[in-house]
Order: structure tokens, then C-alpha cells, then sequence
């Protein structure tokens, strides 16, 4: 089942929609269908933890700066 809804763009968004539209050949409604669903995977799939990566002896959290430096990185 499909529900009609209306949305406000800005017109440079609109002008682009209208283009790709006629480039591909898709109707300017299933674009907008496939962004919301893009929209909302997204926003259900875990976000990526920054600062909890893992080694082997633990050293990588505590001591970034010393393994990178020893490793010689960006030389």
C-alpha cells in the first residue's frame, strides 16, 4: 500500500531531481522513494565505534602515539 504525502524542495534540488529523472528514465517519485529508503537504512544499521579497535596485546589503545612512532608511519 501506498500513502500520498508532498514534500517542499528547494528548486536547484528540484531542477536536479527533474534532470536525473529524465536522464534515467525513472519517474522523479520512485527517486524520491529510493532516497527515503536509503535514508532509513542507513539510520538502522550501527554506527561505527571510533576509538575501539583492538590488538593483540592491548598496547593499541594506551599507546597509540609510541606504535605509530616506532612503525615509522608517514616516513
Amino acid at each position: 500500500m501506498t500513502v500520498k504525502t508532498s514534500v517542499y524542495l528547494h528548486d536547484d534540488d528540484k531542477a536536479r531531481l527533474a534532470a536525473l529523472a529524465s536522464a534515467t528514465g525513472t519517474s522523479e517519485a520512485e527517486l524520491l522513494r529510493r532516497g527515503v529508503r536509503l535514508v532509513l537504512e542507513q539510520s538502522q544499521r550501527p554506527r561505527p565505534r571510533l576509538g575501539t579497535g583492538a590488538s593483540s596485546d592491548g598496547r593499541a589503545a594506551r599507546e597509540t602515539d609510541d606504535l605509530l612512532r616506532e612503525s615509522d608511519f608517514g616516513r
